[in-house]
C-alpha cells in the first residue's frame, strides 16, 4: 500500500492459493508476506515442526540451532546470526 495507492490488494484466497501451489510443486521455504496472522512462519520440512514463528516483521520464537531443526537435524536453509 505504501506506494501503490489506489491498487486493489491481493486477495487472501489468492495468496493462499498461491502458498497451496509452491508447497505442492515441492517448495519447502515459501512465505505470503505482508499478510497478519498466517502464512510467514517456517516450518521443518522433513518433521514439519514450527521452527520460527513471526508475527508482521519480529521474530517471537526461533528453533532453528546452528543450521539445522532443533527437533529432527534436517539441514535448514539460510544464513542465522547469533544474538
Amino acid at each position: 500500500n505504501y506506494q501503490m495507492m489506489g491498487a486493489v490488494p491481493t486477495p487472501e484466497s489468492t495468496l493462499k492459493k498461491t502458498l497451496e501451489i509452491g508447497v505442492s510443486a515441492g517448495l519447502n521455504f515459501i512465505y505470503a508476506g505482508n499478510v497478519y496472522g498466517w502464512g510467514n512462519d517456517t516450518h521443518c520440512p522433513r518433521c514439519e515442526k514450527l521452527l520460527i514463528r513471526r508475527k508482521v516483521f519480529d521474530i517471537l520464537e526461533n528453533k532453528v540451532r546452528n543450521g539445522a531443526c532443533s527437533f529432527c537435524g534436517e539441514t535448514i536453509a539460510g544464513v542465522f546470526h547469533k544474538e
